[in-house]
């Protein structure tokens, strides 16, 4: 291939020298102006949400360069669609108010779970849409309610979801950190969330009742309700209630196989009547023989008797009626439970069908 030259003027030389001499210095100061600027910009980032997370809100979005390795999205980026967008109808960018609130995914061909008090009715005979991590929108076609919890399962057409894992023993405790994830179509939040509140309770309980679950630090009618909230692995901790106490995420686990394959919701009970041993003084522990831990049965069953003392399930010890609930919710019926307890000064191992 033959190469042509092209020939200039000498005037075209000076013209090429002079402005190269002419934009050098700018190029210098361009170069230094935006090595600065960058510099203040990663500073910034890194340190401003550190500053807010001070203030009262105790807000802290998880986006922060500084903070970037507690982020539940870096540690366990699946979480992020593991958790839907609910639309009484489907969405339009003129009609924002469609959006009802989140879910989380239970199983990867479309079974879903939110609170019933925020779950959608149909509309004008228009549907509710779930818009699934890809951006898809699907009408809702099964919901089941469960009536104890207050949450409703529902199903879409799907395939290959993203689901939710819940943890093998981990549960909600005092001063515990979670994510709370709230998202709204493309958009997504993250905060981080602490476990102000035990279920702690006044009086006897049955485990046919909901009773006290935990609480966040920041109240009710901080978090838009079914905002899930996730253990710093991924693991679903929880979903945020009305209330702004949190459903913890094992008495979900605990159910559905049985709505996925039946579209019902049946609940294991222990229709007892209990009470923590230490809300009783301690002279009344002294003169009834009582030990100063553990679930006392007030109204028994067949199986336990008024009097019982529950002290371990399963190997581990137990000193709150919340415990002995979670463990009966948290399993399938016809689940068994290994109970340590105190007859008459006894000690016996019962098994406990559910």
């Amino acid at each position: 291939m033959k190469q042509f030259i092209v020939p200039t003027s000498p005037k075209s030389a000076e013209r090429v020298a002079s402005t190269s001499h002419n934009v050098f210095p700018s190029i210098v100061l361009s170069v230094t102006f935006g090595l600065i600027s960058g510099i203040s910009g990663f500073f910034i980032a890194a340190n401003v949400l550190d500053n807010f997370s001070n203030d009262q809100s105790r807000d802290r979005i998880f986006f922060s360069a500084s903070r970037s390795e507690q982020s539940i999205v870096m540690q366990s980026p699946e979480v992020v669609d593991q958790v839907v967008s609910v639309y009484s109808r489907e969405p339009l960018l003129d009609e924002p108010d469609a959006w009802i609130g989140n879910a989380v995914t239970l199983t990867a061909d479309g079974w879903f779970v939110m609170p019933t008090a925020v779950f959608p009715s149909t509309t004008n005979g228009e549907s509710a849409v779930v818009m699934l991590p890809n951006g898809e929108t699907q009408p809702i076609t099964a919901s089941v309610d469960d009536l104890l919890t207050g949450m409703t399962f529902f199903s879409v057409e799907a395939e290959n979801l993203s689901v939710i894992t819940f943890p093998a023993a981990k549960r909600l405790t005092v001063g515990q950190t979670v994510s709370v994830i709230e998202q709204h179509g493309s958009e997504l939040v993250i905060y981080e969330r602490f476990v102000a509140r035990s279920a702690v309770e006044s009086g006897t309980s049955r485990t046919t009742e909901l009773g006290v679950l935990p609480r966040l630090d920041t109240g009710p009618s901080t978090h838009a309700v079914g905002s899930p909230a996730f253990f710093s692995g991924g693991n679903l901790a929880g979903i945020v209630m009305e209330n702004g106490s949190v459903l913890p995420g094992e008495w979900i686990a605990g159910v559905v196989e049985e709505v996925v394959r039946s579209k019902t919701v049946t609940r294991s009970t222990l229709d007892i009547l209990s009470v923590n041993l230490s809300l009783l003084s301690a002279d009344e522990r002294a003169t009834r023989g009582l030990p100063d831990q553990g679930i006392l049965v007030t109204d028994g069953d067949r199986t336990l008797q008024t009097n019982d003392v529950i002290q371990a399930i399963n190997g581990t010890r137990v000193d709150a009626t919340t415990q002995l609930r979670d463990e009966v919710h948290s399993r399938p019926m016809g689940s068994t439970l290994y109970l340590n307890i105190l007859r008459t000064g006894q000690e016996l191992a019962v098994e406990l069908v559910l």
